[in-house]
């Protein structure tokens, strides 16, 4: 988890990774008066990652704070979070002390994602998410509008034995949430 923030602060540092660039050329793109579809709306951003491993574990709050950081606050941007939670990967066959290493990043990353979902003005969180900005060290609103945590139980209580069968019930509720109106 640590050496994942590390790695992507690293990347993010003079946008070694290009990835500062990439999205916002997609912003941009986005907002671009020509593009009848977009421009001077909000945008809904979508940020999928599990909280088992060190990358998505590691990575999201940065990802997240940073794209808000781009996308400015002007326009009502909604920023939504799934993740998949540790004991999903139970069943996948991990050793009994890989099992609690991911227990333990999932912990840590709810832990994070509590803290910084309780940020205000009146109440900054301190969160250094930028590498090349060191004023950028306080979260002042939460970084996801919406959170979605992803269980290996279904709301019945049905246990989903394979991890795998988690993966398309993810992709029916993106669909559900990109393509209409429902959420």
């Amino acid at each position: 988890r640590i050496e994942s923030r590390l790695a992507l602060y690293h990347h993010l540092e003079n946008d070694r990774a290009k990835i500062i660039d990439a999205i916002e050329k997609a912003i941009r793109r986005a907002y671009d008066v020509h593009n009848p579809f977009r421009a001077n709306k909000a945008a809904k951003v979508y940020l999928y990652a599990s909280l088992a491993g060190g990358t998505g574990s590691g990575g999201f709050a940065t990802m997240a704070c940073t794209m808000r950081r781009l996308l400015g606050g002007s326009r009502g941007h909604v920023m939504i979070g799934t993740f998949v939670m540790p004991n999903v990967f139970k069943a996948k066959g991990l050793p009994p002390n890989q099992f609690d290493k991911i227990m333990a990043n999932g912990y840590s990353a709810l832990t994070e994602l509590e803290l910084l979902e309780s940020a205000s003005p009146a109440a900054p969180v301190e969160f250094h998410y930028d590498p090349d900005s060191a004023e950028r060290a306080l979260v002042d609103r939460p970084p996801f509008d919406q959170v979605y945590l992803v269980e290996e139980k279904t709301s019945d209580g049905v246990v989903i034995a394979d991890p795998s069968g988690v993966y398309p019930a993810i992709a029916d509720a993106a669909f559900a949430q990109i393509f209409s109106t429902i959420v």
